[in-house]
């Protein structure tokens, strides 16, 4: 009977026997319990009935039911889900080779869970519930390859929770901040500490002051082109332009003769969102943007300021046109 159990188990089943493999979690037979939690992230078998049940199977002796139990838990997704997603994220390491391993396995799936929830009802009102733990995981320097995993598992995990958000808490962007400027001294953990701040500022148009100065270093960074810095820098520019904040424009008119024609380039936009923005100095934006033809050599940065003056009043478009017909000369 118990062959036969297991292996109806390994068949599946239809959305009425969730139930009857939620209960099975609970078995004493190993076999049993791993046949029944891979039977629940079935497809259309999964539901709300198995949530104690899988709770409590992540807790299993046996590594492959807890592993397993917490890759449905980012399934089902809900706040009792992702509480108990976080709270295996954030538990001590391992002690010992074996323990570490498995440790390292199940937060790894934790954070990828965490991932997977966020495009379920709820996750975003519990947004700061799951970002802020990711975080701080994130600039969490523990030695180590499986470490470094568990790090890019929960910088994966934020960018696709803020993916899904419509606003990045005002706490989470605080505490990335923190780690920017802890992460610059600790070159282990740097590399996921940018993938976590790029995942934000994507997406997050930050109005604090110390959002906006750190952004703005960002963009001013001396990274190698097509170093990670120097993506982040993109980023902190795209936002920047997003945020159209007129005090950061002094600061980035450098850029104008960057060597990474990328950074020039997303310069240019940067300026000509800040072209309509009021309390903006026009008249330094409108000075560096036609000085761009005259010097650049990059195609795509001369068409990005002829399109920002282009937004400006006839006579700046007659000033900008001769401008352009004397680079021709």
């Amino acid at each position: 009977p118990r062959e036969q159990l297991r292996d109806g188990l390994a068949v599946g089943g239809d959305q009425s026997s969730a139930a009857v493999c939620a209960g099975l979690l609970a078995d004493k037979d190993v076999v049993v319990r791993r046949h029944a939690v891979r039977a629940l992230r079935q497809p259309g078998l999964l539901d709300g009935r198995a949530l104690d049940a899988l709770l409590q199977a992540t807790r299993d002796s046996d590594f492959e039911v807890a592993v397993t139990a917490t890759q449905a838990l980012g399934d089902l997704g809900g706040k009792p889900a992702l509480a108990r997603l976080v709270q295996i994220l954030t538990a001590p390491a391992g002690v010992g080779t074996a323990a570490e391993a498995s440790s390292v396995a199940l937060r790894v799936a934790a954070a990828t869970a965490l991932g997977q929830a966020s495009g379920h009802a709820g996750a975003t009102v519990a947004g700061e519930q799951v970002m802020l733990p990711l975080v701080t995981v994130i600039s969490t320097f523990r030695e180590g390859a499986g470490e470094q995993r568990v790090r890019r598992a929960a910088a994966m995990a934020l960018g696709r929770v803020c993916a899904g958000a419509r606003q990045v808490p005002s706490a989470v962007l605080a505490a990335l901040v923190t780690a920017v400027r802890k992460g610059r001294g600790n070159q282990a953990a740097w590399p996921e500490v940018l993938a976590a701040l790029g995942s934000v500022v994507r997406v997050q148009r930050p109005g604090s002051d110390a959002a906006r100065e750190l952004l703005t270093d960002l963009a001013l960074s001396s990274g190698e082109p097509g170093s990670p810095e120097a993506g982040l820098a993109l980023d902190a520019l795209d936002a920047l332009a997003a945020l159209r904040d007129p005090v950061v424009a002094r600061r980035l008119l450098r850029l104008a003769e960057h060597r990474d024609p990328l950074r020039r380039l997303r310069a240019a936009a940067v300026f000509g969102a800040l072209l309509s923005t009021p309390g903006a100095d026009v008249s330094a934006l409108v000075a560096t943007l036609v000085s761009v033809p005259l010097q650049d050599q990059d195609a795509r940065v001369v068409a990005e300021a002829a399109w920002a003056l282009s937004q400006l009043s006839k006579e700046a478009a007659q000033a900008k046109q001769a401008i352009f017909s004397l680079r021709q000369a």
